[in-house]
C-alpha cells in the first residue's frame, strides 16, 4: 500500500489510479474496486446536491455556497458583462490532514 500511496502523491491522481491504489490495497477484484470509487465519489456528489455539506473526518469538509451576481471583464476587450450568480464548492482541509501535508518526511498512513 505504501508504495502505491507513494506513486500516486508524486503526480495528480486519477479516478482509475484511485480505484487502482484501492485494488491493490484492499484486494478486492479489480472490477469492484472501480465500482466502490465511482460509487463513494457518486454519494459524495449526491449529499453535495442534497445537503451542501460533506464532512469526512481527519480529511475536511466540503460545502456548497451560493455566489451572488457581480461584474466581471473581459480582460482583452474591457468589455464588462453581468456574471450570473451560482452555487460553488470550497473544501476546507482538517487539521490532521494540514498535519500530514506539512511533516514532509513522516510516512503516510
Amino acid at each position: 500500500m505504501e508504495q502505491v500511496v507513494k506513486s500516486l502523491s508524486e503526480r495528480n491522481v486519477t479516478r482509475t489510479e484511485l480505484a487502482e491504489a484501492v485494488y491493490a490495497a484492499a484486494s478486492l477484484p479489480r472490477k469492484e474496486a472501480y465500482e466502490f470509487v465511482d460509487q463513494v465519489l457518486r454519494e459524495i456528489v449526491a449529499a453535495l446536491v442534497r445537503d451542501g455539506v460533506v464532512n469526512l473526518r481527519n480529511f475536511g469538509v466540503f460545502t456548497v455556497r451560493e455566489t451572488p451576481e457581480r461584474l466581471g471583464r473581459n480582460p482583452t476587450t474591457k468589455q464588462e458583462y453581468v456574471i450570473s450568480r451560482r452555487r460553488a464548492i470550497s473544501f476546507k482541509a482538517a487539521p490532521a490532514l494540514k498535519q500530514k501535508i506539512n511533516a514532509r518526511n513522516e510516512p503516510i498512513d
